[in-house]
């Protein structure tokens, strides 16, 4: 024998949630407002690119990990830092996989800048933007 809970159509579902609505039992749900999903699509943004420079520094440090060299990654960035690490022994393909990290800091970098500029005001005005 098959019992009312244990069959499922979507004409009993309905039932079910009319139900509900006439006892006042369905929750209210949230729509944020248009401002808030504003601050959540800069943040959202500035998160994706902050992932993207993440990805590209630990490409490079993991490029030159492979031949033991630890640096930090300002002295990546330096100018002359090719010849540093071909004086490392550190062969042109993995240089140059090396310098193709640091270019794609340097082009999220400039992405950044202006929208950190745009959430810094925000940041002050809202603690949650501060937190996240």
């Amino acid at each position: 024998m098959t019992t009312v809970t244990s069959r499922k159509t979507d004409k009993l579902d309905a039932c079910v949630l009319a139900e509900l609505a006439r006892r006042d039992l369905v929750p209210q749900v949230h729509v944020a407002t248009f401002a808030d999903r504003e601050l959540k699509e800069r943040l959202g943004r500035r998160m994706h690119l902050a992932r993207l420079r993440a990805a590209a520094m630990n490409r490079a440090h993991g490029v030159l990990s492979q031949f033991g060299v630890a640096l930090v990654f300002k002295r990546v960035r330096e100018r002359g830092a090719e010849q540093r690490l071909a004086d490392r022994g550190i062969p042109e393909v993995w240089r140059r996989a090396a310098a193709e990290g640091v270019a794609g800091v340097d082009v999220v970098d400039q992405r950044l800048l202006p929208l950190e500029r745009e959430l810094r005001p925000l940041a002050r005005a809202y603690p949650r933007v501060r937190l996240l």
